[in-house]
């Protein structure tokens, strides 16, 4: 089933029990509500888990202009659609010194990778459980001027909330059974040095 904005914005509005919009551009009380907090909503749950689907890596383009100060350091402009960095890496090691500031990564390091989330997925790409996620924080930004109870907007709060420490739980127990396989791969082929476990770039 492929999803559209409109879906999500019902199943915001279907949690709240109010009643749905016929088409994205509905002049209603409802689609000017979720309008207005989409976009602040999208980001706050991007930003909130590391989520696979959302998930990108980039060389970064260094900036032509070097910081002022320290010396000795690079500049690197950090992608538009980027919400949240998640990780870096130099092509050697994860293990160095950055820092962001207005859109730049700041480092003492002539090449730098990142891994990070974006906020350019299409909403067809989103994954089921972002989809829920996102659908009830919009219903928490939404409840008190459509359903006028704070007890509502309180009750998506702890909704939404539920839904990330359930992303979160998936998330390690999927990290958990990785490592254990890898663990059996690399047990296993003891007796053979052509084959090692696979590795992961700065996760």
């Amino acid at each position: 089933m492929t999803i559209a904005l409109i879906d999500i914005y019902n199943g915001a509005l279907g949690k709240l029990g109010v009643e749905r919009i016929a088409v994205i551009d509905e002049d209603s009380d409802q689609r000017i509500a979720l309008d207005d907090q989409y976009t602040q909503s999208l980001e706050a749950v991007l930003e909130a888990f590391p989520w696979k689907f959302a998930t990108k890596r980039v060389a970064l383009a260094a900036d032509v202009t070097a910081p002022i100060f320290p010396e000795d350091m690079y500049r690197f402009i950090i992608p538009d659609d980027c919400v949240r960095i998640l990780s870096v890496w130099n092509g050697v090691t994860n293990d160095i010194e950055w820092d962001e500031e207005e859109g730049f990564v700041i480092t003492d390091q002539d090449t730098f990778y990142i891994r990070y989330t974006s906020n350019g997925i299409a909403v067809t790409d989103f994954s089921k459980l972002f989809r829920e996620t996102l659908e009830y924080k919009l219903a928490a930004q939404v409840a008190l001027p459509l359903k006028q109870n704070r007890g509502v907007m309180e009750t998506m709060v702890t909704l939404f909330q539920q839904k990330l420490i359930q992303a979160q739980t998936i998330d390690s127990t999927k990290r958990s059974k990785r490592k254990a396989s890898q663990k059996s791969s690399w047990l296993s082929s003891r007796g053979s040095a052509r084959i090692k476990p696979a590795k992961v770039l700065y996760d």
